[in-house]
């Protein structure tokens, strides 16, 4: 009896403790479990926040919460005020990252990325999704423990019953109101936000599929040409000269030819209009098209189209929905232009002994020939030097060198590079690579010059110290 009592007294102290912080969480919903004493789903949905005039109830015209339990209906809301956020920030990108592809200073992974958001997926390289991934992950792992419950038994793919849907406690700036009420608007608003942005991505894509330009160029365009053609109307009734159509419109009077859609059927699209390259910095674009980086620019009245990677310049033209075209099956120059054939004479600039080339090959040399010195010298407990100089080592480190010398240059030797790029200074980008803009030559030379810098040191601190700098 004592005991009983006991432990009813206990179970009373740790209530009177719970309730209040329960209290002071400002929420309106509750758990599962508080609404069992209701007979159907529509009772706890009405309780929810995200109903909306002029809807005065629940908004289901298909009737999926009349056979759903409580449990569903939460994971759906769970779902929509995850993919609302998702679709906002999205939707967000979409605008901006469109707008800033052009922009000097703005994370465009050295031109690759461009033209309308449906094609950056796949034109970004390696180095951006292995940690973007990484963070989704980390995100959603976190997401998965706030709020659902153990998949076992009766908790597999269901929330936990204390869990608030969206809720994760995160509100770095404090602007979550303690006010039930005001709390209910405010995730009313989100979750509106959310359903809007939503249609709008989906939108976006279905938009930008065809005819495959950017959303506010579309838009613009569209406004400016629908405007000008009702101005004609008006100029025809009053009997006033028509107005022509802007330049950047089809009747193009420069060098570059306007053709019309079935005559560019040999011709690809490129992700940009006249009138964008001519407002673009110092009339100058990138643009991704298939894989490949074309640099497009505006001199004397002539669109210039060329692949700098193998120095080949395309004609271009003006197609009438009014975005430049290219024709990539006949270019203006065969071969590679400026071009030098792979002999001894054009490698002498690139390596002879105070060019930026050498530097750079004996930089590779010793980024890669560092971390192999140290794992042998961990595993062998042989010094840097005594590797050195022993028969093994020293052919080991010829052929490393020989190693570089032969990728370094093989792109020259395949054809995929003019013989004069193929080593980029650190004021270039690689001419064959699809690496992000933070993988540059700028980088590699300033890494490449503390391996040299730290391979003498770790030869240097051996002998002076009389041991090895990397021993267990």
């Amino acid at each position: 009896m004592m005991k009983s009592m006991m432990r009813s007294s206990k179970l009373q102290a740790g209530t009177s403790v719970v309730r209040p912080a329960r209290a002071s969480r400002a929420t309106t919903v509750k758990p599962v479990a508080a609404f069992t004493e209701f007979s159907s789903t529509q009772a706890y949905l009405k309780t929810l926040p995200g109903i909306t005039a002029p809807f005065t109830d629940v908004f289901d015209p298909a009737g999926l919460s009349e056979k759903a339990s409580i449990k569903e209906v939460r994971r759906w809301r769970e779902s929509e005020v995850t993919h609302g956020r998702v679709a906002m920030l999205a939707a967000l990108g979409f605008i901006v990252g469109e707008q800033l592809s052009d922009f000097p200073l703005f994370f465009n992974f050295d031109g690759r990325v461009s033209g309308p958001a449906i094609n950056h997926f796949q034109q970004i390289g390696q180095g951006f999704w292995e940690p973007l991934l990484i963070a989704i992950g980390v995100a959603e792992s976190y997401r998965v423990a706030v709020g659902w419950a153990t998949p076992v038994g009766t908790g597999f793919n269901t929330l936990k019953d204390e869990y608030n849907m969206g809720d994760l406690g995160f509100d770095p700036l404090g602007i979550k109101p303690t006010d039930p009420a005001e709390l209910k608007e405010m995730q009313t608003k989100e979750l509106n936000n959310g359903r809007l942005a939503m249609i709008a991505i989906a939108a976006f894509v279905a938009q930008e599929l065809d005819p495959n330009i950017e959303i506010f160029e579309h838009l613009v365009l569209r406004f400016e040409r629908e405007a000008i053609l009702e101005l004609d109307d008006i100029e025809r009734d009053v009997g006033l000269p028509v107005t022509p159509l802007p330049e950047g419109f089809p009747q193009f009077n420069g060098k570059t030819p306007v053709i019309s859609n079935e005559e560019s059927k040999n011709y690809k699209a490129v992700a940009i209009t006249l009138a964008n390259l001519k407002d673009s910095q110092n009339g100058t674009a990138t643009r991704n098209v298939d894989g490949v980086i074309y640099h497009i620019s505006y001199v004397n009245e002539e669109i210039v189209v060329e692949d700098r990677r193998l120095g080949v310049r395309y004609p271009a033209t003006v197609g009438e929905d009014l975005r430049i075209k290219i024709n990539t099956a006949k270019p203006l120059t065969v071969g590679r232009m400026g071009a030098t054939a792979v002999t001894v004479e054009s490698l002498v600039p690139i390596l002879k002994g105070d060019s930026d080339g050498a530097e750079v090959l004996n930089g590779r040399t010793a980024m890669v020939g560092f971390l192999i010195t140290a794992v042998v010298e961990v595993t062998t407990g042989q010094s840097a030097l005594q590797q050195l100089t022993s028969p093994v080592g020293g052919a080991c480190a010829l052929g490393l060198g020989v190693a570089v010398l032969v990728a370094s240059l093989a792109p020259a030797f395949l054809g995929g590079v003019m013989v004069q790029n193929v080593i980029a200074n650190e004021k270039q980008s690689y001419a064959d690579s699809q690496l992000p803009a933070v993988w540059s030559p700028a980088a590699e030379k300033v890494n490449s010059r503390v391996a040299m810098l730290g391979f003498l040191g770790l030869i240097a601190t051996e002998l002076i110290k009389g041991s090895n700098v990397f021993s267990f």
